[in-house]
C-alpha cells in the first residue's frame, strides 16, 4: 500500500506539468518567458525553504526587476478623503 501516495502524487505531478505545457503552448514567447521564470522562481523558493535556507536567500535580483514597475502604467488616484472632524484641543 506505500505504492499508492507516491502514483497519487505523480498523477497530481503529471496534470501540473500538462497544464503547464498547454498554458505555455498559447503564450507569446516573452509571457511564456516570464512565466516559466516564476515557475523556475517557485521551484527554487521550496527548495531553498526545504533545506532550510531563508526565503530571501533564494529570491534573485531578476524576481525583483519582474516586480518593480509592473504597475507603472496604471495611474493610482488617492479619492478625496474629505474634511477630519474638529476634535477638542487638550
Amino acid at each position: 500500500m506505500d505504492w499508492i501516495l507516491p502514483w497519487a502524487t505523480f498523477l497530481s505531478m503529471s496534470t501540473l506539468a500538462q497544464e503547464v505545457d498547454a498554458t505555455l503552448f498559447y503564450l507569446d514567447p516573452a509571457t511564456a518567458a516570464k512565466f516559466e521564470r516564476l515557475i523556475r522562481d517557485a521551484v527554487a523558493l521550496v527548495r531553498s525553504s526545504a533545506e532550510g535556507q531563508p526565503v530571501g536567500a533564494s529570491l534573485d535580483k531578476a524576481y525583483f526587476d519582474s516586480v518593480i514597475g509592473a504597475f507603472a502604467d496604471l495611474e493610482f488616484d488617492r479619492p478625496p478623503q474629505g474634511d477630519l472632524p474638529a476634535t477638542k484641543v487638550w
